[in-house]
């Protein structure tokens, strides 16, 4: 065969590949001349409804990107509807090729398109812990009647003051919206995040128990001991009582003293020696240690037999 035969025969296929590949590429990426987004409103309040639509020529298919993260749509034209306030990039992909992008906002205030009138909230704060107070303060010129709503019960109406005080019981998120009869169209809305209730601080004392008793001075002690082997013991229930308060055991806490001859292991033993052999001893001094409580943990008497 030819050489000019298998050349010819060649050509003609490279064409007809090249026809068949431009072919489909058109029935794949139908022809636009530029995404061109379209917006009812670029200034938006949280709660209003974002009317959207592309009017670029030879649009087949539609992809949105609203900017928040959450929302999408594959829909020529339609609404959204933004959940919090904020500046969100509207992104517009048209027949996988052409790109329009567009930035609207979004506030807690606005202007009702019916009256007029702007409405507007604010807080003393945005965030806030379970059982800590929120003031509130409602703008809307020319309203007389206040209905707030703070998202934590439902459709009931929680306050009807312009400036009111709400106190969060549960934790979580919330939006807060303010209806008044100046607006018709258009409500107040504020977003608040509620954390847990803070813990009390528990201060260092209350962790480390009670006061430490502030202990008498030797003095006194001596004086106290002295009465016991004058009298013989203990007379009043008082007496008992002031020992009980500064001794770590009461009448069983440790006792030693100098004369060998009496059995004193304990204050209720020396209370017993006094009792047999009054008014036998002089208490010369005293010397005591203090446990971590402050409390006498024990007791050393000096004395001597009369």
């Amino acid at each position: 065969m030819d050489k000019r035969v298998f050349m010819l025969l060649g050509a003609i296929i490279l064409i007809g590949g090249a026809i068949y590949f431009i072919q489909r590429m058109l029935q794949q990426k139908p022809a636009c001349d530029g995404a061109d987004i379209e917006l009812l409103s670029k200034d938006l309040m949280v709660g209003d409804s974002l009317k959207f639509s592309d009017i670029s020529p030879n649009a087949t298919k539609w992809y949105w990107d609203f900017g928040d993260g959450l929302g999408t749509s594959e829909s020529r034209s339609g609404s959204y509807l933004y959940q919090s306030k904020g500046k969100y990039l509207i992104r517009l992909t048209v027949n996988e090729t052409c790109v329009d992008s567009i930035i609207v906002e979004v506030s807690n205030g606005g202007m009702d398109t019916v009256t007029g009138t702007r409405i507007t909230i604010t807080a003393s704060r945005s965030v806030v812990h379970v059982g800590e107070p929120v003031n509130f303060k409602g703008t809307a010129e020319g309203a007389k009647s206040w209905k707030w709503y703070f998202g934590e019960n439902g459709v009931t109406i929680d306050d009807k003051t312009q400036n009111p005080t709400y106190t969060y019981k549960t934790q979580g998120d919330y939006v807060v919206t303010l209806k008044t009869d100046a607006s018709l169209k258009v409500n107040g809305t504020y977003n608040i995040k509620v954390l847990p209730k803070l813990l009390p601080t528990v201060s260092s004392s209350k962790v480390a128990g009670p006061a430490k008793p502030k202990l008498p001075p030797k003095a006194e002690i001596i004086n106290r001991l002295q009465n016991l082997a004058d009298r013989g013991g203990y007379k009043t229930q008082v007496e008992k009582d002031w020992f009980n308060n500064y001794f770590i055991s009461g009448q069983t806490t440790p006792v030693s003293w100098n004369i060998p001859d009496a059995n004193v292991p304990t204050l209720d033993a020396l209370v017993k020696e006094f009792s047999f052999n009054h008014p036998a001893y002089t208490i010369l001094d005293v010397s005591f240690s203090t446990d971590n409580s402050g409390y006498i943990s024990s007791l050393e008497i000096k004395a001597q037999k009369k």
